[in-house]
């Protein structure tokens, strides 16, 4: 049961703020592995790097039921093994009940999601260490530490790190760190002193960086060490007692990640060369895609461009390790017939070679027997597709009553085995999926709100569940209440209680946070665990798990994927041109009027909208940006024009970002046919 002894072991670990303070003593506190100062931990002994913790190992807290989704690698007769200190659920970053549409995030931690509960790591004697090879990486630090070296060698590290990683890729990670030569890299980057190397220190400013023996270089080469099964980057951190040197020098890695960032969206991807080049391109351009996995600390240090460009990295990495010749084509699509658009992209969506492909881009779409051509067909297209994917004849999700938002459908699976078509709907779980990563690598939009608590699975989140007043406002304030009042008259949900011996809510509002918190994260999913587990193989094909857990948050990638939450008519107000009208903007002042009226109905305002928004761009959903961001994005602003006749339908250019309307004698006349004009907009096709 989740709420039985890892949970409550960590609610008794974890303070949850709640809405009054919770005062503690500094004293009694030690920085946990997210580098924050407020989680009491237990202290474990200090090992130095004369020790080396390697394979790792899971077991299973006493009486617990929590399932693990990973395969734990098993512990060998006769080596000696240690418990690496817990995951420590942080205190959240905002207060609660201060602002019900903020909400707090942090990492799983053992017991949840798929980490294990404990993680048990080999511990190497110095004879095990002394007999380690040292390899390609190791040699290249020698060379760049030596006395008269200064620090630099005639190449960079990238070299050296794709030789031993495309030539041993079994090793584990700490034989491959004293292999490198690790600790001795760390000791000379860690150095204060007469003789030692300023330069090399983190944050410092230098010159051919990656030929230098520094915080830039020593990042580059320990955020690539191997992660066991059952591991996350941030463990091996720790393990190695790397996660002090995150939270020691977290100014100076920002300062680095500022220093060097780049833009891999327009990167250069090759489609020739063998293992080792592409590793050495994907360290080069992609080098910062493990660093806030590795250093955690760095999240809520960074800015959010740093995040974003992390993500990024991590995209790239993948493009470049999976490319080819055929891989790196882009699509060029031509529709039959629109109402079949999905059933017709499922062989494209299911081909072997799709998780390789399907990370480049759309290049063109037409419609048989329908107008248009250009980059506004293809941002329809993809609004069509995800629209009859979430679509009730496909089959797979459904919209929530007040058509806010889409979850997958329960029971689709096992009635799909009862029918006797099970793979049927696999594929289609699998295809969807599959088109969900192709949306995130191509900087496209998914056209219904799938939530946050959706997106916290996929980035390996807890949520706080005040996540859930954006789409569920009853259901948030009956959670609310529980949270202020265990004896509000609120059942225990049964994901909470599954084998049903909860009678009440645990007394202590911390405790209830945490609950309510694991409730939400999974609001969305919780019902459709199988479906989920499908929907997620085919997004993973595309993107890895870990790009999702790189540290991005989670409203950042709900604007990667889904633009702006809500459309904001004042924002549209403020970045639109309307200079086609010159001095007379009776016609403009009457389409604000139209819209603002739209926007004031709390029920169906937004799907007006969205459909207006789609109506002249070919996307429902409004940039990230905003209305400003248009220009920049797309080379064309949110224009309206004036167009000669009266009373008729307004026309739209996709491509353009343009409407053209009529003159109209009301606003009423106005309101009705541009009403007419975006809800039949398909029968006259794209203008």
């Amino acid at each position: 049961m989740l709420v039985g002894s890892i949970f409550l072991s960590l609610v008794s670990s974890s303070l949850l703020m709640g809405c009054g303070n919770n005062e503690q003593d500094d004293a009694d506190f030690k920085t946990n592995t997210y580098g924050q100062i407020n989680t009491k931990i237990p202290t474990y002994p200090t090992y130095s790097s004369a020790h080396s913790f390697g394979t790792a190992r899971s077991t299973r807290a006493p009486g617990s039921t929590t399932r693990l989704s990973t395969t734990i690698t098993p512990t060998k007769p006769g080596k000696v093994y240690r418990d690496l200190p817990v995951d420590i659920a942080p205190v959240p970053s905002i207060r609660r009940c201060e602002n019900h549409a903020a909400f707090h995030e942090r990492f799983y931690v053992n017991g949840e999601g798929d980490i294990p509960n404990q993680i048990q790591v080999e511990v190497l004697s110095k004879n095990d260490i002394n007999s380690i090879m040292v390899n390609e990486v190791g040699r290249w630090v020698d060379m760049a530490i030596s006395p008269g070296g200064g620090g630099f060698v005639h190449g960079d590290i990238y070299r050296p790190l794709s030789e031993v990683i495309s030539s041993h890729s079994g090793t584990d990670f700490m034989r491959f760190w004293h292999a490198s030569h690790g600790p001795r890299f760390l000791a000379h980057i860690e150095a204060i002193g007469p003789g030692s190397d300023r330069a090399a220190r983190c944050g410092a400013f230098r010159v051919d960086t990656a030929r230098n023996a520094n915080c830039f270089t020593f990042m580059v080469f320990v955020t690539n060490l191997p992660v066991p099964t059952g591991m996350k980057s941030r463990h091996v951190a720790k393990a190695l007692d790397l996660d002090r040197f995150c939270q020691t020098n977290q100014a100076g890695l920002v300062a680095e990640l500022e220093r060097y960032r780049t833009n891999v969206r327009h990167a250069y991807i090759p489609v020739y060369g063998d293992k080792k080049e592409r590793l050495r391109l994907s360290y080069t351009e992609g080098f910062a895609a493990n660093w806030l996995a590795f250093c955690p600390n760095l999240v809520d240090a960074v800015s959010p461009e740093i995040r974003k460009m992390v993500f990024d990295h991590g995209v790239y990495r993948q493009r470049v390790l999976v490319s080819s010749r055929a891989s790196n084509r882009p699509y060029r699509i031509q529709v039959q017939s629109r109402n079949s658009t999905l059933m017709e992209m499922l062989p494209m969506l299911l081909e072997s070679g799709a998780p390789s492909r399907l990370l480049t881009s759309v290049d063109a779409v037409s419609f048989v027997d329908e107008n248009g051509l250009g980059p506004g067909v293809i941002t329809n297209w993809y609004e069509e597709m995800g629209r009859q994917i979430i679509g009730s004849e496909f089959g797979i999700f459904e919209l929530s009553d007040n058509k806010k938002y889409a979850e997958l459908k329960s029971k689709v699976l096992s009635e799909a085995r009862a029918r006797g078509n099970e793979d049927e709907m696999k594929n289609r779980l699998r295809a969807a999926g599959r088109f969900i990563g192709h949306i995130f690598a191509n900087n496209r939009y998914f056209s219904t709100d799938l939530t946050s608590m959706f997106l916290a699975r996929l980035t390996g989140k807890v949520i706080g569940f005040e996540a859930l007043s954006l789409y569920e406002t009853a259901a948030y304030l009956g959670y609310e209440m529980v949270y202020n009042d265990p004896d509000c008259g609120i059942d225990v949900p049964e994901f909470l209680d599954p084998a049903g011996v909860m009678t009440s809510w645990p007394s202590d509002q911390n405790a209830r946070a945490l609950m309510l918190d694991k409730l939400i994260s999974n609001y969305v999913t919780k019902e459709a665990t199988e479906e989920y587990a499908e929907l997620s193989k085919g997004i993973f094909e595309i993107i890895p798990q870990s790009v999702f857990e790189s540290g991005i948050k989670v409203n950042e990638i709900y604007q990667i994927i889904f633009g702006a939450p809500t459309i904001d008519v004042d924002d549209l107000f403020r970045n639109w041109d309307v200079s086609n009208f010159g001095s007379d903007l009776s016609q403009v002042v009457m389409l604000q009027n139209v819209l603002r009226q739209w926007s004031r109905d709390t029920v169906n305002g937004q799907t007006i909208l969205r459909k207006f928004v789609e109506f002249v761009t070919g996307s429902s959903r409004v940039l990230a940006g905003g209305f400003g961001a248009y220009h920049g994005a797309t080379g064309y602003r949110f224009t309206v024009i004036r167009r000669p006749s009266r009373d008729e339908w307004p026309r739209s250019h996709n491509c353009w970002n343009r409407l053209d309307l009529p003159q109209y004698s009301s606003q009423s006349v106005m309101e009705t046919k541009l009403r007419e004009a975006i809800n039949n907009s398909d029968a006259f096709g794209i203008v």
